[in-house]
């Protein structure tokens, strides 16, 4: 049995033909797989895997601070947003107002349809005010 020496938390049966096999399942596939197989044999990646993990430690903390913006669902304004929580749709305010007092009480079902109706009436009091002026 052995530790994995990316994360150090699964513990793995070496296999008796693969020597090299140093790494948990899901580190294999989401780390050395996904990003350094084109770059190192499993030899390599092994003998470096210090550094490499310090690069990709410094490369993942520098993707995660580039922000973008987009337009909120609700209100159309636009929010920020990084590669974190780049699944979020709604500004902080529409959040706090529309989703919140409904968190751990609503499916995501029901949570998407509140959106939309919120969506709806800010769009219905958009156009009439509009329609006033």
């Amino acid at each position: 049995m052995r530790t994995c020496q990316w994360c150090q938390l699964e513990t793995i049966k070496e296999p008796a033909s693969k020597s090299w096999f140093f790494l948990c399942n899901k580190c294999f596939h989401e780390i050395y797989a996904d990003y350094y197989r084109s770059i190192f044999t499993p030899e390599e990646f092994r003998r470096n895997i210090d550094i490499i993990k310090s690069i990709h430690e410094i490369h993942e903390k520098k993707k995660n601070e580039i922000e973008f913006t987009k337009p909120c669902y609700i209100c159309g304004e636009d929010f920020t947003y990084n590669n974190e929580n780049k699944f979020k749709t709604l500004c902080n305010d529409c959040y706090k107002e529309h989703c919140l007092p409904f968190r751990g009480k609503v499916t995501s079902a029901e949570m998407a349809e509140i959106i939309n109706k919120a969506k709806k009436t800010r769009e219905e009091a958009s156009n009439t005010l509009l329609v006033e002026k």
